[in-house]
C-alpha cells in the first residue's frame, strides 16, 4: 500500500453514487484516506446496510493493519448517507460513480449529475467494462470524467485502474491520481480508452 503521510481529516468531500459492493467499498477506502462521504441511493434500505457493511470492513481493516494508521471509528464518523442527490453531490471534490453496469443508466445518471456540479468536481466512473466516451461525450463537465475501476475487494488489493476519455483533461487526471494515492491505492494509469481494457 502506498501509505500517505498525511493522517489528519481533510475538509474534502467524496460523493459516491450508488451503495452496493463497490460503492461500500469505495466508502471504506476514501475515509480511510482521510476525506468526508457521503453515500447515495435511490433505495433508503440499501445505504442502511452499507452503512453497516462499512463499519464491520473498518474494523476489519484495523485488525489487519491496513487503516493507514487511523482509529476505524473515526473513519466511520466521516461517512454519511443523503437521500438527495442534489446535497449528496454539492461541493465535492469527487464524485464516485457505483451504478449498474449498464450503458444507457450510466448515461442517465452522468447526465443528471452534469447539471449538478461544479466545474471543477471530477467525475469518476467505476465501470469495468464500459470506456468512458460511450457515457459521456454530450455532458458540459465531460473534460472532468474519468474511470477508476477498483480490483476486487478493493480495500485489500490496491490496484485501481483509471482510464481517462479522448477529451478528459490533464489536470483531472493528474487529480485523480493524487486522491487514489492518497487513499492507500496504486494506480495503472491508461493512456486511452479501448475496448475491453477497463
Amino acid at each position: 500500500y502506498y501509505i500517505t503521510n498525511n493522517l489528519s481529516p481533510m475538509s474534502e468531500k467524496i460523493a459516491i453514487v450508488g451503495s452496493g459492493l463497490i460503492g461500500r467499498s469505495w466508502a471504506v477506502l476514501f475515509a480511510r484516506g482521510g476525506y468526508r462521504v457521503v453515500l447515495y441511493d435511490v433505495k433508503a434500505e440499501l445505504m442502511t446496510q452499507a452503512m453497516e457493511v462499512v463499519e464491520t470492513q473498518l474494523k476489519s481493516l484495523h485488525e489487519s493493519n491496513l487503516l493507514l494508521g487511523r482509529d476505524p471509528a473515526e473513519c466511520l464518523s466521516r461517512v454519511s448517507t443523503s437521500d438527495s442527490l442534489p446535497s449528496a453531490v454539492e461541493g465535492a471534490l469527487l464524485l464516485q460513480e457505483c451504478v449498474p453496469e449498464d450503458v444507457d443508466l450510466k448515461r442517465k445518471v452522468f447526465l443528471e449529475l452534469d447539471s449538478m456540479v461544479s466545474d471543477t468536481t471530477i467525475l469518476s466512473s467505476s465501470t469495468s467494462c464500459i470506456v468512458p466516451s460511450k457515457f459521456t461525450e454530450t455532458l458540459a463537465h465531460r473534460s472532468n470524467c474519468i474511470v477508476c475501476h477498483p480490483v476486487n475487494p478493493p480495500h485489500y488489493c490496491p490496484a485501481v485502474e483509471i482510464i481517462p476519455a479522448p477529451w478528459t483533461s490533464d489536470l483531472v487526471k493528474e487529480k485523480t491520481i493524487g486522491v487514489m494515492k492518497q487513499i492507500g491505492m496504486k494506480p495503472v494509469v491508461a493512456k486511452k480508452e479501448c475496448d475491453g481494457s477497463s
